[in-house]
């Protein structure tokens, strides 16, 4: 169940622990327990998905322009 979710991408441009830059669209719809990612930055994005109170998901590498969703 997606309670809440933080998006985290590794690499440059956020360290472990931040959220996802701003390059990378994210949506939430709890009721649904979906969340959703797309890579607009530009280049190869590491992004893991964060549950609150929840298994965290494991880490993906997407590509630019690429949408990920979660159930």
């Amino acid at each position: 169940m997606i309670a809440a979710a933080t998006l985290t991408a590794a690499g440059p441009v956020a360290a472990a622990g931040d959220t996802a830059p701003a390059c990378i669209a994210r949506e939430v719809v709890k009721q649904n327990k979906t969340a959703w990612t797309t890579n607009n930055c530009g280049k190869n994005m590491h992004i893991q998905l964060v549950i609150k109170n929840g298994p965290d998901k494991q880490c993906w590498t997407t590509f630019p322009g690429e949408t990920l969703e979660w159930k």
